[in-house]
């Protein structure tokens, strides 16, 4: 029994540091933090980095394209060019050609010719004179053993606009990212600015069912007194004990749901520390003409924006489609590094032109070019259908917001009147003339108008949260109730 208090102090020292660790937030402090730590925000920012690649890619289509490439080569056996048919015909004319050469000396010399055997011997002489006088015509072209490093480059010239259709689609899809994360944090403000009303609203009734329960404590409490004293019939008391064991029983069950509701929040902002919020739910106000929220969708809605992205989407792709029908012109060059291995035949260098049509494939590129231009159709009928849908949704929201915030302006006066009826059936209780029942009734009448014109107030920012998420100015809605705080 003596460790007793020093537990007790130390249990009082735990539950006084506890709060002090945990984070008291603001709307935008949660908004901020949800936008650093939300998985889904991790993955657009992946997405918008790795679209700036590709479109720096697609800048580089325009610039020429250089390969170096190098190789070792063996041959079974090098290449030669053997000539020696052309070598021996030469030997065999040029030695006809000299024995008749002297034929003609001695018959100018002596008046008679060389006899065959004589002419034979002569040719058969010049002939092997020739033979070994000439080299042979056996030359070798390339190494058995050769290595090859060649420099190429292609620019290209004329693509019949595939290159323009490739870098305005990167840049489509680029812009689609960006749209995409845009897109992606107003979702995160929403979800967070859902779940914090919901705590907001969760806190204040929570202190209406702690209000209800001490009156009805009190009430039970006089009630108790009165019945000991014979002033009241024993049925009054117990009817005052069941409201406040169901007042217990509804301030637990929203405590409950309230942890819930934090866990709920914490998930949203992607951490696991604890926090707190201490807001109240404002009065219903800030709601502009309906035109200024359908305007604001047409201009700021990342859903219409993406569907222009892909508009013109669908145009670069009828250009990369009708490329396919034009001829492609590039300039071409070529230089080898190692000249001591090219053949005879083989420059070193070399440039040109090159334009290249397809004639004939099957009608395949008619067919995707009209498959383009269908698709271009398709995506303009989407963009009507989301714009009215949009729109539509814009006017629910707008219409909801509104009757909520009727509905909390008639509410005030129900509540005060509620009120009055409770002092009143105070006042008659406690002179004898009321019974328990009406005063309990008057405060479970009272509390049921106050949730109700909570619950008024929370559908209102709510309705108008999602109201302006629609319109795509979910911020403004931010700062306005951060300007209050």
């Amino acid at each position: 029994m003596k460790h007793i208090p020093a537990m007790v102090l130390l249990l009082i020292l735990f539950s006084t540091v506890v709060p002090a660790q945990q984070s008291r937030l603001t709307l935008q402090d949660a908004v901020d933090i949800a936008l650093k730590n939300n998985p889904e925000m991790i993955r657009v920012q992946q997405k918008v980095q790795q679209k700036e690649y590709e479109d720096l890619a697609a800048w580089g289509n325009f610039l020429p394209k250089i390969d170096i490439t190098a190789s070792y080569t063996h041959l079974n056996d090098p290449i030669m060019i053997d000539l020696d048919p052309i070598r021996q015909a030469m030997i065999t004319l040029q030695a006809k050609n000299m024995t008749e050469f002297a034929n003609v000396y001695q018959l100018m010399k002596t008046g008679t010719q060389l006899t065959d055997q004589q002419r034979a011997a002569l040719y058969q002489q010049n002939f092997g004179g020739l033979d070994k006088s000439l080299p042979l015509f056996v030359s070798q072209v390339k190494k058995q053993d050769y290595k090859t490093a060649t420099i190429t480059g292609i620019q290209p010239l004329f693509t019949g606009g595939k290159l323009l259709g490739a870098k305005s689609y990167a840049s489509n899809e680029l812009d689609a990212a960006l749209i995409e994360k845009s897109k992606s944090e107003n979702e995160i403000r929403r979800d967070v600015v859902k779940n914090y009303l919901t705590i907001v609203m969760l806190q204040q009734v929570i202190r209406v069912r702690q209000e209800v329960l001490e009156g009805m404590n009190r009430h039970e409490s006089r009630a108790r007194r009165m019945m000991e004293e014979g002033l009241i019939a024993n049925h009054q008391y117990l009817r005052a004990r069941v409201a406040v064991a169901e007042a217990e029983k509804n301030l637990s069950n929203d405590t409950r749901q309230l942890d819930l509701a934090y866990e709920a929040f914490r998930t949203v902002l992607g951490t696991t520390e604890m926090v707190t919020i201490q807001d109240s739910i404002p009065v219903p106000e800030g709601l502009q003409a309906a035109e200024h929220y359908l305007t604001s969708a047409k201009e700021f809605q990342p859903i219409l924006a993406m569907i222009k992205i892909k508009k013109d989407e669908a145009d670069d792709k009828i250009t990369l489609e009708r490329s396919k029908l034009m001829p492609t012109i590039a300039l071409f060059g070529k230089y080898e590094l190692y000249p001591e291995y090219l053949s005879m035949i083989e420059p070193r260098w070399a440039v040109g032109v090159q334009a290249s049509l397809n004639i004939f494939n099957g009608f395949k590129d008619y067919a995707g070019l009209q498959s383009a231009s269908y698709l271009k159709k398709e995506v303009e009928a989407m963009e009507m259908d989301a714009e009215s849908k949009i729109m539509l949704l814009v006017r629910k929201h707008y219409t909801d917001a509104a009757n909520y915030q009727e509905q909390f302006l008639k509410s005030n006066e129900i509540v005060e009147l509620s009120k009055e009826n409770v002092r009143l059936n105070e006042k008659l209780f406690e002179t004898g003339i009321g019974t328990s029942l009406e005063l309990v009734d008057s405060r479970l009448l009272l509390e049921k108008h106050m949730l109700e014109q909570l619950s008024a107030q929370h559908s209102f920012y709510m309705s108008r949260a999602e109201l302006e998420f629609a319109s795509g100015i979910l911020q403004g809605f931010i700062k306005q109730w951060n300007a209050k705080q």
